[in-house]
Order: structure tokens, then C-alpha cells, then sequence
């Protein structure tokens, strides 16, 4: 396809392009999962079942006239959807396809006609994932309690600063560097606004990795060569051979524990005994995925459930080969077919379900698209688990074998 093409398809075609969308063929081709959210819910509009057939008509041609973008159109229901009336929301719709201009033009026509709702920002606490060794926290919450605490951190940045410079001149408004440094001294010890800490601050997490590491880093940790080597954690952070070794390892408070794993089986079993895995199933599961094991996601092990490939109500064993680590959202959604071997596909290479599943490849705990191609996580520390630390890519270990099932007659994501 020439780039004149393309830009007929996404641009002036656009709404006739969305006639036989399918949302899992545009991810399995590389497009970006939320734009392929954007243009599903596009073609619902345009094209998905609805009674309101010569208002649907009506909007295909009105996109068509105006010609808008792929961008421009999913752009109209960004604005639309913060509007809960349907009447409403179909009357914006049309107004929107006839204004006329670009992107831009149009972005600024929606925020006139399109009224904001005064929803006020729900209360949260939210941890961002790991980034050349930092977090951020985001806590939304009464102004009234923000306050106080914005208030209480003030008071001991000056102290601290005090104590540290008597000499200095009065600080008025800390730093937010100064103000970090209070917090944290504030939530570890407990401070006072003297900077006197009670020990009643929140306690120092001790990191658990098992004797997961590659001989060649154990040895390297043993030589000396501390820094040169890093291990991920199950909690989605790092520290390095000195770190390890120097705090947890010497620590006989922390101990040490160790876990083996077979070259293609994986990790040592409750048969059907039980449902649920017993707490040395659920380490060995996160030393095996150290992060959920689907494509894109960053979830630690630690804040995972455990997970039956084969599913229970289908006769799936808690063993540690029917086991792996998935955040809640992918265990709800993963494809829980009966027959591992068509799972995700069904007859004549249609897909009842677009969420792909998990296998175990050689050992390794890996998902599976609705095509039947094994993709592994590009998050580092999935490569970090220890199926893959200790014996590689499970795909090139096939022996050669194709990364298919047999089952799956389509082509390449």
C-alpha cells in the first residue's frame, strides 16, 4: 500500500474503512491497543447493531461529506462520552460531522458545545511502575486531609533543615526535594516536628527473590563483582548483587531461600486436593513470572493472583505446571476453553473470544493470541523470571519446532 493509500484509508475514507473493523486482527498487526479500542468503538457507532438505522445512515454519510480522520471521528466520541443523555449525544454527534476544518478545528468546536460535568476526582492511591530505579504516588483525597498533611510535611522540612543548618536562613517554602526528604523521613521514623523519630514509622519491605539467579551472577556475587549484576523483583523493582547480599543475604532475620526449576518442566505439587496453591506453590509461580506474563502489562507478581492454565472447572490440577501469576484483570478475561490445543480458535479459524490465553511453553508460563502465536512480555523483568534466567527464550529451546499450534490455520498477527 502506497502512503497516498493510506491516508485515503484513515483520512478522507476513514468511516468506510471501519466497515469490516476487527479489533484483535488490528492489535496481532501491531496497532496500538487503544487506538484499536478508539475504532471499535467507532465502528459501533457507525455500523455496530442498532434500530436507529436511518440516523446511523444518516452519520456514515455525514462522515463521509466532511471526510473526516479515523482521529477526528474517534475524537467527536472522546467528547461525547461525558455526556450521559443518548438524545443528546446523537444531536452533538451530527453537529460535530458538520463542522468543517481539521483536527484541531474540530477539538475546539466540541469543548464549546459539548457541556463538562462536574464530576469530582474520585478518591485513589496509585503506584506508577518502576523507571530507572524510581516510583511516583498519586493520592487524590479530601482537600481538607491534603492539606494537613502538605501542612505537617512543611513543618518537617524546616525542622530538618534546621537541625541540619542552625545557621541558615529561615526557609519559607521549602523545596519539593526538601519536602520529599521530610516525608520520607516523616513515614520511616516517625519524626516529630523537632526531627526526633519515635520509630513508628512504616517499616523497611525485605525483598524475597529465590535462588533464581543464573549461576554465572551467583558467581559473580560470590567473586565480588557486586554491582555488575541486578536482580528483579517480584514487588516489579531491582537491586544489585551488593545490595542483595550486603542487606538480605547477611541479614539472618531476612534467611535465604532457594528453588529449583527443571529445564523444561519448571518449577516441583496439591493435584486436586485443592483450588487454591499453598504459599510455596504461590513463591515458586512468582519466581517463574516475576511480572504478568501478557504482552504490554506491568503488573508486579506480588499484586497478581495465581492462575489455572488448564482451568479448575475443566479438570486443571493446582500443580505447578498447570500454575502461573496474572493481575486480576487478564485472569478474568483470559480464554478458559476447555481444549488447550484450539483454545482461542474455533472451527473454520473464527475467534469467540479475543483475549488470547496462557500456555506453558517448554516450562515457561506464556500468552497465547486468539491466532495461536506465543508472544512473551517485553517488560525486562519478565526475561528475569526464572525459567528464562536459567535456561533462555523457551522458543528458541523448541528444538526447532514451530511457535504454532497445529490447530490454528491463520496467518502471521
Amino acid at each position: 500500500m502506497s502512503f497516498a493509500a493510506l491516508v485515503e484509508a484513515m483520512g478522507a475514507s476513514a468511516v468506510d474503512t471501519l466497515a469490516g473493523f476487527d479489533r484483535a486482527a488490528a492489535i496481532e498487526a501491531g496497532f496500538k491497543p487503544s487506538d484499536a479500542k478508539a475504532w471499535a468503538a467507532l465502528h459501533a457507532v457507525y455500523y455496530g447493531p442498532t434500530r436507529a438505522t436511518r440516523y446511523q445512515k444518516a452519520l456514515r454519510e455525514k462522515a463521509r461529506a466532511s471526510k473526516f480522520s479515523l482521529h477526528q471521528l474517534a475524537l467527536i466520541e472522546q467528547h461525547l462520552a461525558r455526556v450521559s443523555d443518548k438524545k443528546q449525544q446523537r444531536e452533538l454527534r451530527m453537529e460535530l460531522l458538520s463542522v468543517r476544518g481539521g483536527y484541531d478545528t474540530l477539538n475546539r468546536r466540541a469543548k464549546e458545545i459539548v457541556p463538562t460535568a462536574a464530576t469530582p476526582p474520585k478518591d485513589s492511591f496509585r503506584v506508577t511502575a518502576s523507571k530507572m530505579g524510581k516510583r511516583s504516588v498519586h493520592i487524590t483525597a479530601d482537600e481538607r486531609f491534603v492539606a494537613d498533611l502538605e501542612h505537617a510535611i512543611h513543618q518537617y522540612a524546616k525542622a530538618i533543615a534546621a537541625t541540619k543548618s542552625p545557621d541558615a536562613p529561615h526557609i519559607t517554602r521549602p523545596t519539593a526535594t526538601q519536602m520529599l526528604t521530610a516525608f520520607v523521613a516523616f513515614m520511616r521514623g516517625g519524626l516529630s516536628p523537632a526531627g526526633d523519630g519515635d520509630g513508628a514509622g512504616i517499616p523497611l519491605a525485605a525483598p524475597r527473590p529465590l535462588l533464581l539467579i543464573p549461576l554465572p551472577e551467583w558467581t559473580k556475587i560470590i567473586r565480588g563483582d557486586l554491582d555488575d549484576v541486578e536482580l528483579s523483583l517480584t514487588d516489579g523493582t531491582t537491586i544489585t548483587g551488593a545490595d542483595f547480599l550486603n542487606k538480605y543475604y547477611a541479614n539472618p532475620e531476612f534467611g535465604l531461600e532457594a528453588a529449583t526449576f527443571h529445564p523444561t518442566e519448571g518449577p516441583v505439587n496439591l493435584y486436586r486436593a485443592s483450588r487454591y496453591a499453598n504459599d510455596k506453590q504461590r513463591d515458586l509461580a512468582r519466581a517463574t513470572t516475576p511480572v504478568c506474563p501478557v504482552p504490554g502489562c506491568k503488573v508486579p507478581a506480588d499484586y497478581c493472583q495465581v492462575h489455572h492454565i488448564t482451568a479448575w472447572k475443566n479438570g486443571g490440577e493446582t500443580n505447578m505446571d498447570n500454575l502461573t501469576m496474572l493481575c486480576s484483570y487478564h485472569n478474568a478475561i483470559n480464554d478458559d476453553g476447555p481444549h488447550p490445543s484450539t483454545r482461542g480458535t474455533a472451527r473454520g479459524g473464527a475467534r469467540p473470544r479475543n483475549a488470547g490465553t496462557m500456555i506453558r511453553l517448554r516450562g515457561t508460563p506464556m500468552w497465547r493470541s486468539p491466532k495461536g502465536y506465543t508472544v512473551p512480555n517485553p517488560h525486562p523483568h519478565y526475561a528475569s523470571g526464572a525459567m528464562i534466567s536459567l535456561f533462555g527464550d523457551p522458543r528458541r529451546r523448541a528444538r526447532g519446532r514451530r511457535n504454532r499450534p497445529t490447530a490454528s490455520t491463520n496467518g502471521p498477527p
